[in-house]
């Protein structure tokens, strides 16, 4: 049995441990969060998708990540360390292609929180990802306008994001 005493000095001796391992959790956290943003900066396109409707304007916009990839382990690699929610599909065959092609889709508010994850550790891809922040800020895009569409104002800025982040490419 432990005297008091010792038992102090076992808890103190356990602190700096426990504290070690959040230190290192965090950067393991922030070097996958890295490597997750140079592969998007690499491999990936960030856009916003402009969908046809049949009522209001006849137009609408999406946000959207999308990263093609042949292999599949690393697509699975990158699921697992965002932890954001996606759709992983095989593209179509082509003659051209030597190996099957797979892609992660993040859509909408799931490319927004991708984004907004990443965004710290991201180079070639952070202007386009604040184009889709501004979209979320000012575009309302998660808001149903009914038939007659949008007011004019908000698609006009819709269209503003749109054009930006295509002025990017």
């Amino acid at each position: 049995m432990h005297s008091d005493r010792q038992e102090q000095l076992h808890q103190k001796n356990l602190w700096p441990c426990r504290q070690e391992a959040a230190i290192n959790s965090d950067l393991k956290e922030s070097a996958d969060l890295a490597w997750c943003a140079g592969f998007l900066d690499g491999e990936g396109c960030v856009m916003l998708v402009k969908n046809r409707r049949n009522c209001g304007n006849g137009v609408n916009y999406r946000a959207r990540v999308c990263i093609p990839q042949n292999c599949l382990p690393t697509l699975h690699a990158f699921q697992d360390r965002v932890g954001v929610h996606c759709k992983l599909i095989q593209l179509p065959h082509r003659e051209s292609y030597t190996r099957p092609i797979y892609q992660i889709n993040f859509d909408g508010v799931h490319a927004f929180n991708l984004l907004k994850k990443l965004r710290p550790y991201l180079v070639r891809k952070a202007a386009e990802a604040d184009v889709i922040f501004e979209y979320y800020r000012t575009c309302e895009p998660s808001r149903h306008f009914g038939p007659k569409g949008a007011p004019a104002h908000i698609w006009h800025a819709r269209e503003r994001c749109h054009d930006a982040l295509r002025c990017l490419k």
